[in-house]
């Protein structure tokens, strides 16, 4: 990177509560380097960090002529495949702004959820929604408050069962392994996976979308975003999605007659490799 200069007034610098850290620096660089010089900030394809700031990457170059008192040299003669030259001011003739803004490689992960093993070169981002499902118990099962008699059989009594939705968005994938995401769709998880205890997270949906990285070369990649969902009922034991509450028995789990399971059960911690 030697040889290239940073213009006066560059850097910028910000630090907002809400967009987080940014700062911009404007270069002046020979034309015919500014595809080396790009490739160079970018690094390991997700861009290079802001000198003495480790939290705030590259998220955009833009490249144009440095003034328009430098008029491209030579006749074009086929725009489809050729392009401008700059010989004049012995070439250094493109300005190069440089974006830099918050990377989500470095974000802050909650401490009670493990964190999973990740592809390299991809990130991961976490929204977490709580709710509840209603589970709905005959009156027999209740009675009023300190009294040995039962409720109305009648009457339908109802608990909420904690739900804990795990909205995942895996961004700068390369090859997306869909056939392997299909067949674990409707599975639990067989081993302890996101700090959720086996058999409480299910893995309902996901879908994929274009995106891309800040490449020079190489810019397309993919995005997954995922849906986890965790069920978790307290007891003498940990109850999860293969578990019922039965008149007899309390929690239950449920099975099929020939003995497997309503929800498979298989190891997650491949999701984001």
């Amino acid at each position: 990177m030697a040889g290239y200069e940073e213009l006066a007034g560059s850097p910028r610098e910000a630090f907002g509560e809400s967009s987080g850290p940014s700062a911009t620096r404007v270069f002046l660089i020979p034309w015919a380097t500014r595809f080396t010089f790009a490739d160079a900030l970018v690094g390991d394809g997700n861009g290079s960090v802001y000198p003495g700031f480790d939290h705030c990457r590259v998220k955009q170059i833009e490249i144009e002529p440095f003034s328009k008192e430098f008029p491209p040299n030579g006749v074009i003669m086929d725009p489809a495949t050729d392009m401008v030259e700059y010989l004049a001011n012995g070439g250094v003739a493109a300005q190069v702004t440089v974006s830099y803004g918050p990377s989500f490689a470095d974000k802050t992960w909650p401490n009670d959820i493990d964190f999973p093993a990740l592809r390299e070169g991809t990130e991961l981002r976490l929204r977490i929604r709580g709710s509840g499902q209603f589970l709905t118990l005959p009156g027999r099962f209740t009675r009023p408050y300190a009294s040995s008699d039962t409720c109305p059989p009648d009457m339908n009594a109802r608990v909420v069962i904690p739900i804990t939705e795990y909205q995942i968005q895996w961004d700068y994938v390369g090859n997306v392994r869909v056939k392997w995401l299909e067949e674990r769709l409707g599975h639990v998880n067989s081993v302890k996976f996101l700090g959720a205890e086996p058999e409480t997270l299910l893995f309902e949906s996901f879908d994929v979308d274009d995106s891309f990285r800040v490449d020079v070369t190489d810019p397309h990649c993919n995005r997954v975003n995922m849906l986890l969902r965790k069920r978790h009922v307290q007891g003498h034991t940990t109850y999860g999605w293969n578990h019922d509450f039965l008149e007899n028995t309390g929690w239950t789990r449920i099975e099929f007659e020939n003995g497997e399971s309503r929800y498979p059960l298989t190891d997650l911690g491949g999701l984001f490799t």
